[in-house]
């Protein structure tokens, strides 16, 4: 079953050994603690207990076991977390399943290909006499052999089968090199290699596995690109260009850069911005969007500055506003790309021009100012139309209402115009009464977003810290546990994640196992599962006068029952008198209410 698969993949996949690779760790006493990779800090909050194998920071609150840091690290959910740990481990996932075994070893097989083809062009590229041309390509573009090794760049030399031999040398035949999409079928039979005579591109997937390639002829030959078609392994809208590279980078800053194409990427990335990933293609897709919302929030858009790029940056904007991204447009000047102004312009210039990003309705701004005649009526109803839409889908009032005043003065309107075709466009989209705009000079209601909100701490009250002191000591001391599941019962705690960790650890005593790792299998959701990994990391000093603590802390859980169920029979009985029904009912209430206080005297 795939449960006992699951077990065996954290059996094999040591917490400390798995962060370790990734984050550097001291040992203190029991534990390992680091920086925490998920949030900024300079004090060490991340704490790893091989003990338990778990993980919490004290800073951030994120915590969980093996799967779980996986999950956060490589930006994936729990299957693919057990896939990456499976691989490692080299331990095949639904082995009770044979077709899908079967499934799970052509995907290895295409891996194992894709791989080899990439080394195949790289050694080509670098070592190899037919690999002159694309030297010389490269370095015309001013490509560094450095920026080549990184990028794994290759070369296909000219010919129909050279790849298909090579291939062939080493047992593979040419229909597994068709699933791949390396090579195609003759149409008078046989079978030719798709890239001959250009520059190789490995495309990578998130987790570091070559899945597909793309080419770039050296003369004015067309295509000029070629790419790998849609395989089982493969989807171009669901992969970035270079973001196994970029990932950490991505991490360390805060924000990505994404641009059009693989020359952009290789340009930028060796100019000094490593967090830097290409949309493999114009058009950013929703999975694409996804993918990097799951990075960072922050993102900036470098699409050549021709019109589809133009097109291209709107629709990517949209996409990834609705990812929940913070989004910005670096200003390229018109006909040029990220390769060409690094190549001309240096490092220093194109710096700025990040430092200069421009929130979408100023890029539109800027885009219209260079492209129509605002000084005529038709170019101002043109410009209107197009930054309006913009306008009405910002979330931040006082943002909106400084654009305007912007829009109006470059535009030589007045701002009660521009709102009023604001007030009108949002009619037209339905949106009458769902958002209101304090428009100046006019009487509105307040606005009630929550993103505008001031964030007030939460402070935990006395009977939540009570619930937490208790399942700290069921998780900490079984002697202390057993005390605890006799008085009282799960049901007893409130607050979601803890009611939901306390049903875990009462099902699990009854059954004899209590282990974190048989605790985390019963718990499925993020925020149970960091409480679980903050409680069980307490220093034990916690156990320190654990009978009065035990005894104080029931009597808190019990006594809040109490309260709750005084005050459910208090609302039945102001039911019963507004709606003129039996006394006797009634009076039978305040006999259970008295008997509730009477309890509530004696814990007291």
């Amino acid at each position: 079953m795939l449960s006992e698969v699951i077990e065996r993949v954290r059996e094999a996949s040591d917490i400390v050994t798995i962060i370790g690779e990734r984050v550097p760790l001291k040992k203190q006493g029991k534990n390992y603690t680091g920086l925490c990779p998920f949030h900024q800090e300079k004090t060490p909050s991340f704490t790893v207990s091989p003990e338990k194998q778990l993980f919490f920071c004290f800073g951030c609150q994120v915590g969980g076991d093996v799967f779980k840091f996986v999950e956060l690290w490589e930006k994936t959910d729990f299957k693919g977390a057990l896939e990456i740990l499976a691989e490692r481990a080299g331990i095949p996932l639904q082995e009770q399943d044979p077709h899908e075994q079967k499934r799970y070893r052509e995907r290895q097989t295409l891996y194992k290909i894709l791989a080899l083809a990439a080394r195949f062009y790289h050694h080509i590229l670098l070592n190899l006499a037919p690999g002159e041309e694309g030297r010389n390509y490269c370095q015309q573009r001013g490509i560094e052999r450095e920026t080549i090794k990184k990028f794994m760049l290759g070369y296909a030399p000219p010919g129909w089968s050279n790849l298909i031999q090579f291939f062939s040398k080493r047992g593979y035949d040419a229909e597994q090199l068709i699933k791949t999409g390396l090579a195609l079928p003759g149409k008078a039979g046989g079978y030719y290699d798709r890239f001959r005579s250009r520059l190789i591109f490995p495309i990578w997937d998130q987790r570091g596995r070559v899945v597909a390639f793309g080419g770039r002829v050296l003369d004015n030959s067309q295509p000029k690109y070629l790419n790998s078609p849609e395989t089982t392994i493969y989807s171009k809208g669901k992969n970035l260009y270079g973001l196994h590279l970029a990932a950490g980078a991505i991490r360390e800053l805060g924000w990505v850069l994404v641009v059009e194409g693989y020359l952009d990427a290789l340009a930028v990335h060796q100019y000094g911005w490593p967090n830097v990933v290409a949309s493999l293609g114009t058009a950013l897709t929703y999975d694409q969007a996804g993918l990097l919302s799951r990075h960072c929030r922050r993102i900036l858009i470098a699409y050549d500055a021709d019109t589809a790029g133009q097109e291209a940056t709107l629709r990517g904007f949209r996409l990834l506003k609705e990812a929940g991204c913070q989004v910005s447009v670096v200003p390229l000047p018109q006909g040029s790309d990220p390769d060409s102004y690094l190549r001309e312009k240096g490092a220093t210039a194109f710096g700025q021009l990040l430092e200069n990003a421009l929130p979408l309705v100023e890029y539109r701004l800027q885009m219209l100012q260079d492209q129509v005649d605002l000084s005529t009526l038709e170019g101002k109803m043109q410009a209107t139309n197009s930054l309006v839409p913009l306008l009405v889908d910002i979330d931040h009032q006082v943002e909106r209402e400084v654009l305007v005043k912007k829009i109006a003065g470059v535009l030589e309107v007045s701002e009660a115009s521009l709102w009023a075709e604001i007030r009108q466009y949002r009619a037209r989209r339905g949106k009458r009464g769902q958002e209101r705009d304090r428009i100046p000079g006019k009487r509105n209601n307040i606005d009630q977003d929550f993103h505008n909100q001031p964030i007030k701490p939460k402070v935990k009250s006395a009977y939540l810290r009570a619930q937490e002191a208790l399942l700290t000591f069921c998780l900490l001391d079984q002697g202390a546990r057993e005390i605890i599941v006799e008085e009282v019962s799960w049901q007893q705690f409130t607050a979601g994640a803890h009611r939901n960790l306390a049903r875990a650890v009462w099902l699990a005593h009854g059954e004899g196992q209590c282990t974190p790792a048989e605790l985390l299998a019963r718990v499925d959701d993020s925020e149970t599962k960091a409480l679980l990994s903050r409680l069980s990391l307490q220093d034990e000093h916690f156990l320190e006068q654990k009978e009065k603590s035990i005894k104080d802390c029931l009597v808190a859980v019990k006594k809040q029952q109490l309260l709750e169920e005084k005050k459910v029979l208090q609302e039945q009985i102001i039911s019963l008198e507004r709606e003129g029904k039996s006394t006797e009912k009634a009076n039978l209430l305040i006999e259970l209410i008295e008997e509730k206080q009477k309890q509530l005297h004696r814990l007291e």
